[in-house]
């Protein structure tokens, strides 16, 4: 069968449990197994299984009420019920919440094998038709960091190429009395600073390397770091594309430590970010174009919210944003993928939520009107 999948079984009767269990494990990666829909809700919180089987009728919360907090938490989430009972009253329900299958007791075991191994068929196609969008975005990225570079780079050769140049007109017309100790010593330090300024320019030219080096290394491990520091790096990659179209940055930030994954949550912010440059570089409405970042916590999570001055998004389309391929803009500036790989980045790789609203807001006794996109993170990964 396709690759193997995790799967959380809930049953309060032991011999079923017991039994079933053993069939179930056959097609899973991983097996979590509950005895009542709470204990059940408990796992899927710290799992994240792929596909939930459940009894329903059971002691403490029934199969139907873990099902409904299920999908609060992943509205897609696979489910199979799995029931003595065929009163219509549970169909209707089972229907309601969009469930994949309900299998009455005792169990067929080969409908159930055939339940499974669609679900991981389709979970398995879905992970790989994620990968290409991640990697297409990536791509994306990639050709907008190289332009970033090119630009970051044009100073820092310039004052190279011009420091360069001084010295060699300053030996070619012999500026310097070479004969006399006053004139070594003048141009010795001379020499001397502009070496020193080179070696700067070229120390900033390898900073703009390191961090288009790290932006698209492949670690996975989590580690504990500073959101300011992740915005730092973020913005290093930007910086020059807005200084190019005059968008005045507005940063508030406490000083909050998280566990998770940077170069994912770089990635997501870059997104976002760059999202909003978009915005702000096409609405001429405002003398001032306008990007705030806020960093806060609240509940115990941590909480971006990035807002900008562009009009807003259109109320039509607002829904549509996270959507696959989804884009305002035309062919040759975006793919749609950024902002749906994103939200898959920020829910699936570390555990947040993100969400995204037209606000109007003042700044300076001037109001405004832009979207604001929020990232809910936890502190610590579980």
């Amino acid at each position: 069968m396709e690759d193997k999948i995790t799967i959380l079984y809930v049953e309060d009767e032991a011999e079923a449990r017991d039994g079933l269990s053993t069939f179930i494990n056959r097609f899973a990666k991983e097996l979590f197994v509950a005895t009542d829909g709470q204990e059940g809700l408990e796992l899927y919180k710290k799992h994240n299984p792929d596909l939930v089987i459940s009894d329903i009728k059971m002691p403490n919360m029934n199969g139907i009420d873990m099902a409904k907090e299920i999908k609060e938490i992943c509205f897609d989430q696979h489910i199979i019920f799995t029931t003595a009972h065929s009163e219509k009253d549970f169909f209707m329900k089972a229907i309601d919440l969009q469930v994949d299958g309900y299998i009455l007791k005792p169990v067929d075991l080969k409908l159930l094998k055939y339940r499974i191994e669609s679900i991981a068929k389709t979970i398995n196609l879905k992970i790989k038709y994620e990968k290409q969008l991640k990697q297409q975005v990536k791509m994306a990225s990639m050709g907008d960091m190289i332009g970033n570079i090119a630009h970051q780079w044009r100073q820092p050769l310039s004052a190279i190429s011009a420091a360069a140049f001084a010295a060699q007109m300053k030996i070619e017309l012999g500026i310097f009395d070479l004969e006399s100790e006053e004139g070594r010593e003048e141009s010795q330090k001379y020499f001397l600073n502009q070496l020193s300024d080179i070696e700067k320019y070229v120390s900033n030219l390898n900073n703009t390397i390191n961090d288009f080096r790290n932006f698209f290394s492949p670690n996975k491990e989590t580690t504990n770091f500073k959101l300011q520091k992740s915005v730092d790096k973020t913005m290093s990659l930007l910086k020059s594309t807005f200084n190019a179209n005059n968008i005045e940055l507005i940063f508030d930030i406490q000083d909050i430590e998280i566990t998770s994954l940077e170069n994912e949550l770089i990635q997501a912010l870059l997104n976002i970010i760059k999202n909003a440059k978009d915005a702000l570089v096409s609405f001429q409405e405002n003398s001032k174009k306008l990007l705030f970042i806020t960093i806060y916590k609240e509940n115990n999570k941590a909480i971006i919210d990035i807002k900008d001055n562009a009009g807003g998004i259109p109320e039509n389309i607002l829904d549509k944003v996270f959507d696959p391929y989804f884009t305002t803009k035309s062919e040759s500036e975006g793919t749609g993928i950024g902002l749906h790989m994103t939200k898959s980045i920020i829910t699936k790789n570390i555990n947040g939520n993100i969400s995204v609203e037209n606000i109007e807001y003042e700044y300076e006794s001037v109001s405004y009107v832009g979207a604001r996109f929020r990232v809910s993170l936890p502190i610590e990964q579980n």
